[in-house]
């Protein structure tokens, strides 16, 4: 039997049969579940902040109805991680890239500051070059790692061009070490790292932190229902307290949630950690969602979406992303519009999560994803995020899931 949005929607919320419920005070739930979130603090794997948001999320999805449980796995990581780069009248912040050799959190490291390439042994080598920020330790930086390594350097320093200049940091696998001690520096302090580097003047790296196994936290909600079911996922996890990264994917998620709470479908829900340490939560949970077969839809909602509220403050493109399987490239057409998103092909090198799931063998993926100036830095507090356009994302994801339940019924 086809189910109407208007009706999926009525049974749901109440969004069409109660008009009080206005656009406005959607919104409005969106951000106090985004404010929420953020509150939290810095939401890295194996702390408590993971633990506490772990059980704020399961807590919200049965207070819908569904049958929610929370799942540890193994995860190697470092604990309250930082650090500080001095020399003669430089001092800056910096943040290490995962993960660290156990000797640097043990010791500070000293050496004369020298570029990358000069060579010079045991010293602090400096990335002259900003590179450009991407979500995951690109293969041209661990090269220069690797490089810098062999040539005798006792650590690295470098710098992404970040639109804010506040620090950046990389995903990265967990069971990865890198060869040297990685130093993330702000984009503004590279420019007098470069002019002492000149001059080999000395330097000392002290990285802090704790190196130790902890336990990530993954969780699963699922409603039972007759024919194949909706899965609707997304990361509980960053390096930061990532308000614009993983807020909107929860604040969707819990709105659908509530939507899809009388479908007649089965409805499984899933919030991954360990998103930063090579998805380690996503991995844990493809294997316990349901079959391929089994599922008429797997909607990934990934990071940052409708985080647009500074693009054009920073003179940023706007990079909203949508990987769509061929099956649902027909309905996702109608609702992602290319010139709003632009559309990854579904295969094997599909990224983020969405490519675990699809290499999991599921067929009827669409995976949404962005970035924004701030993605990925201690400054990303939620400002990034554009309600109103979250808001018609909501209703879009609620027409399309209904669509694909009704196709399906």
């Amino acid at each position: 039997m086809a189910l109407h949005r208007r009706t999926l929607l009525a049974q749901g919320l109440g969004l069409i049969a109660n008009p009080a419920l206005s656009a406005d005070k959607e919104a409005r739930l969106l951000r106090s579940d985004v404010e929420a979130f953020v509150n939290f603090g810095a939401h890295r794997t194996g702390t408590a902040v993971e633990a506490k948001t772990a059980d704020w999320f399961a807590a919200r999805l049965r207070m819908f109805g569904y049958a929610a449980t929370s799942h540890g796995f193994p995860v190697r990581t470092i604990l309250d991680p930082g650090g500080v780069l001095t020399a003669p009248g430089f001092s800056a912040q910096v943040f290490p890239q995962w993960i660290t050799p156990d000797r640097a959190l043990a010791n500070p490291v000293e050496g004369p500051l020298a570029h990358t390439g000069e060579n010079v042994s045991d010293c602090i080598a400096v990335r002259r070059e900003r590179a450009a920020p991407g979500a995951y330790w690109p293969a041209f930086l661990q090269t220069d790692a690797e490089a810098a390594a062999a040539s005798g350097a006792r650590a690295l320093v470098l710098a992404f061009d970040e639109p804010t200049g506040d620090l950046f940091a990389c995903n990265q696998e967990s069971h990865r070490d890198l060869p040297l001690p990685v130093a993330i520096v702000r984009s503004s302090d590279l420019k007098a790292l470069d002019d002492l580097a000149v001059r080999r003047l000395p330097a000392r790296l002290e990285l802090t932190g704790q190196k130790a196994p902890v336990t990530g936290q993954a969780v699963l909600a699922q409603k039972p229902g007759a024919g194949p079911a909706i899965v609707i996922s997304t990361p509980l996890t960053g390096w930061f307290r990532c308000g614009a990264e993983r807020g909107p994917g929860i604040a969707l998620l819990f709105r659908l949630a509530k939507v899809l709470a009388t479908a007649p479908c089965p409805v499984v829900l899933l919030g991954a950690g360990a998103h930063e340490l090579g998805h380690l939560g996503m991995q844990y949970l493809v294997g316990r969602a349901p079959a391929p077969d089994q599922t008429a839809l797997w909607l990934h909602l990934g990071a940052s979406l409708a985080a647009v509220a500074l693009d054009r403050q920073y003179d940023r493109p706007r990079l909203q992303f949508a990987t769509v399987s061929s099956s649902m490239a027909g309905r996702a057409g109608l609702a992602l519009p290319a010139d709003a998103w632009t559309w990854l092909p579904a295969g094997p090198q599909a990224p983020g999560e969405t490519g675990d799931v699809i290499r999991a063998g599921h067929q009827n993926v669409i995976g949404l994803a962005g970035s924004f100036p701030g993605f990925h830095t201690p400054g990303d507090d939620g400002r990034a995020i554009d309600f109103e356009q979250l808001e018609a994302l909501a209703h879009t994801l609620e027409g399309l899931t209904a669509a694909i339940i009704g196709a399906t019924g």
